[in-house]
């Protein structure tokens, strides 16, 4: 089943609210960062940029998330937003629709969807510079004195026409009602960064590659960031408005 038939089930669902006493609802949504540095084993990695497009985001009343499984997206942001992942202090970005119901599952892509009537997958508004599923520039330095810098673009876009990136997600379940609700979105980059093996990375500079850039040839830097956004510290959802 196809992304095109989640909102079909969405359509049909809203359709159905009188008769199932479901409401429509408007839930603001808000997104934060985490931390900008980390160290270990010498070094001193912290991110100068970390932005990231998240979404579209459906939320579904089974535990799987998938097309699948999801039978009942109950609430779904169609766009992207872009998140500053330094930032942790929690920014209004707009709003996510659908109906009452209890959440328990989530997917999701990063700002790159590819729907079933596209031949490819397209950045949306609200990828990164217009195109980028994230875009990141890390200053690395050594105890002993060693410095470069690490750049990365990612395009992580769906694999087949009618997927979604991540699917599967569990969620804190939660009730969503009509009134004083909210979804906050937090992304963890520095988590994702920590995957990295910047001794390799350290190699690289020290043969003149300075910035040091990573790009999706044969990079399994690259890959590690990428693997870490899409199976590994997945950004948290939690509800309620933040103080």
């Amino acid at each position: 089943m196809t992304r095109g038939w989640i909102a079909a089930a969405m359509i049909a669902a809203l359709a159905g609210c009188a008769e199932t006493g479901r409401e429509y609802v408007e839930v603001p949504l808000f997104v934060a960062g985490g931390e900008p540095s980390f160290s270990s084993d010498g070094w001193t990695l912290t991110l100068t940029r970390a932005d990231v497009a998240f979404g579209p985001l459906y939320l579904c009343t089974t535990e799987s998330a998938s097309p699948e499984h999801c039978e009942s997206a109950i609430l779904e942001l169609t766009s992207a937003v872009t998140i500053d992942g330094v930032d942790p202090s929690p920014q209004s970005v707009g709003t996510a629709f659908g109906i009452t119901g209890t959440a328990r599952s989530a997917m999701w892509d990063y700002g790159i969807s590819w729907l079933p009537t596209q031949t490819r997958a397209r950045p949306l508004e609200g990828a990164v510079d217009g195109e980028h599923s994230a875009r990141f520039v890390a200053q690395v330095t050594h105890e002993d004195g060693r410095a470069f810098e690490v750049r990365a673009d990612l395009a992580i876009a769906p694999s087949t026409r009618g997927v979604i990136v991540v699917r599967g997600r569990r969620v804190e379940e939660h009730e969503i009602t009509s009134s004083d609700d909210a979804l906050t979105v937090r992304v963890d980059p520095i988590a994702w960064w920590q995957r990295l093996d910047l001794d390799r990375l350290a190699a690289r500079a020290a043969d003149g590659e300075d910035p040091v850039v990573l790009t999706p040839e044969d990079d399994a830097d690259y890959d590690a960031l990428v693997l870490a956004m899409t199976a590994g510290e997945l950004p948290a959802l939690s509800w309620g408005a933040p103080e």
